[in-house]
């Protein structure tokens, strides 16, 4: 309707693969604001690197974390906002080798796996915060040395804002793929390590976690790579696009 009426359209796509929606609507748009590198690419010409957006409460956190000690032993574990049935029990299987460790858990199951997880970690002894969902984000990334995580295109926006390194577990079933795709942006330079979740059980992940967490030469070189694909601007780059684009049309 936009397009019909000659005002100018501004996409955003958070995503390495875009959706359907995105790859139709790319051919009205005037511009189109990029999170990552995309494949299939939208015309060269329409687009802008800008990054995705990141909360305010985030960004102010992520200057309070570079220049703080970057000590510690809190695994952070995200399943997006749902959880993640396989991660959760992938986790609570470890949850022995973890205690032994001494390493605490901030673990973020969805409704429907909280008490499995949590009397898991109780029961082997892990100092763990467990809960089905969690609103202040800011704090647990700030405390979290390092996370075991989806591979959705805000939460990794915000791991990397916040410098946090990550053993990404993309979504198997996400549409074409996206997750798997969105990981491979970060753990190629080194900022991540991809998993696939088909491939994983409990003690070769906690050997994973469990070797990194112990060698924090490698978290520190993972979490500079990570804020090196940051965009803490990107909100800002987005408006001036808009913006752009209304001036544009102004004259």
């Amino acid at each position: 309707a936009a397009a019909s009426l000659r005002i100018p359209v501004c996409l955003h796509e958070q995503n390495s693969v875009p959706g359907l929606a995105n790859r139709l609507a790319g051919r009205l748009a005037a511009r189109v604001c990029l999170s990552m590198e995309c494949s299939p690419p939208f015309a060269r010409a329409k687009t802008v690197m800008t990054g995705n957006p990141v909360r305010e409460e985030i960004l102010a956190a992520a200057h309070r974390k570079a220049a703080g000690d970057q000590a510690g032993n809190t695994l952070l574990v995200l399943g997006g906002s749902q959880g993640a049935h396989r991660i959760n029990r992938l986790l609570a299987g470890a949850a022995d080798r973890l205690a032994a460790a001494g390493i605490r858990v901030i673990h973020q199951t969805g409704t429907r796996d909280r008490d499995m997880v949590a009397r898991a970690y109780e029961g082997a002894g892990v100092e763990a915060e467990v809960r089905p969902f969690f609103r202040d984000m800011a704090r647990l990334y700030g405390e979290a040395s390092l996370a075991v995580s989806r591979a959705g295109a805000t939460t990794l926006a915000e791991l990397a804002v916040m410098g946090v390194p990550a053993l990404l577990i993309p979504y198997p079933h996400a549409a074409d793929d996206h997750q798997t795709v969105n990981g491979r942006r970060y753990a190629k330079p080194g900022g991540a390590v991809l998993l696939a979740e088909q491939e994983l059980e409990s003690g070769p992940l906690a050997d994973r976690i469990l070797a990194l967490l112990a060698d924090r030469q490698r978290l520190a070189a993972m979490a500079g790579v990570m804020r090196s694909l940051a965009h803490p601007g990107a909100t800002d780059r987005i408006v001036e696009v808009c913006l752009e684009l209304a001036g544009e049309q102004g004259k």
